[in-house]
């Protein structure tokens, strides 16, 4: 089976795009402090590399596994290993403007007979899950390294009260019903969104899929700190996995391929700001993007080739 054409579109400015990184990261590298930089690269043993492409695989089975718990929640059966490949798949299109490629698994999911929209509905329920997380973990470790544990948790508690307020039904059914009343293809598209979004704000479910997110997020920004640590430079652990988020939620803002650029500049100025040096920084920057960001890329494009190889379950049980 050919990948869908959203797939091919995508390719071809997801390949555009890590040109361009590899051409930014050996400028960031080069520019800063070169020998330090360089230097540091190479001080990495490959124990830290393991450690830390096991913490960013971690982060991907977490999400994917609230990824197929939403799915089925959701009353779709898509078979577990199918789900998985398919949810992988995504990860070739990250290095996209607002992560917009990943998209390509309602046409994946398509053919295992889930609808387009509520494909959409959960891309925009995991964006917002993994954008809460992010938060909670720059707000708690911002908290706890500028005040106190008792700081930390109210800031968080009252991050989660605003977020919970915002994702309540009513403010859901509500801009359904307001689509609804509007009749047109984009008010339309935006109602049926909506409400398969809705079916899925269950306070246990925002709880659970929040939860997962912070373990996830918390392992890679975890991660951060192994590399940080390995370039004899000491960043408190709270500290680190508080930067890498800030550094997440910089990069979306951004709404560039992959937060590029953003992301960088965040972890970067983060860990100058700790007390790291320019060259340790931007080593450190690089590494941790190469085993996250990058190295979910490659993994997604393995699964885009595994899935051009067989057909979608309900494509084969048409031809059976």
């Amino acid at each position: 089976m050919m990948a869908p054409p959203i797939a091919q579109r995508h390719l071809r400015s997801a390949l555009l795009v890590t040109l361009v990184a590899v051409a930014g990261y050996m400028l960031l590298l080069g520019g800063l402090d070169p020998t330090a930089a360089f230097g540091a690269l190479a001080a990495v043993p490959p124990g830290i590399w393991a450690a830390i492409l096991a913490l960013s695989l971690f982060n991907y089975v977490l999400r994917w596994l609230r990824w197929h718990w939403l799915l089925r929640r959701g009353g779709h059966a898509v078979p577990a290993g199918r789900s998985l490949i398919m949810y992988v798949a995504g990860f070739a299109f990250t290095a996209t403007p607002a992560k917009a490629g990943e998209a390509v698994r309602a046409a994946y999911l398509r053919g295992e007979g889930v609808p387009v929209a509520r494909t959409l509905s959960l891309l925009y329920l995991e964006r917002w899950l993994d954008g809460v997380a992010v938060a909670l973990l720059t707000i708690g470790a911002i908290g706890l390294w500028t005040g106190s544990l008792v700081q930390a948790v109210v800031l968080v508690a009252v991050f989660m009260g605003l977020v919970m307020v915002m994702a309540s039904r009513r403010v859901m059914v509500a801009l359904r019903r307001y689509c609804e009343a509007r009749s047109g293809r984009i008010t339309d598209w935006l109602a049926e969104l909506l409400t398969g979004i809705e079916t899925l704000l269950r306070p246990r479910l925002l709880a659970g899929g929040i939860a997962l997110g912070v373990v996830a997020w918390g392992a890679e920004g975890v991660g951060l700190a192994l590399i940080v640590w390995a370039l004899a430079t000491h960043v408190p652990l709270e500290l680190a996995i508080g930067i890498y988020a800030a550094a997440m939620l910089g990069g979306a803002i951004t709404l560039l391929p992959g937060g590029l650029g953003g992301a960088e500049a965040v972890m970067v100025t983060g860990l100058v700001q700790a007390g790291a040096g320019a060259g340790v920084a931007s080593a450190a920057t690089v590494i941790c993007r190469v085993a996250t960001l990058w190295f979910a890329v490659l993994l997604g494009a393995f699964a885009v080739a595994a899935l051009a190889l067989r057909p979608p379950r309900v494509e084969s049980e048409r031809l059976s």
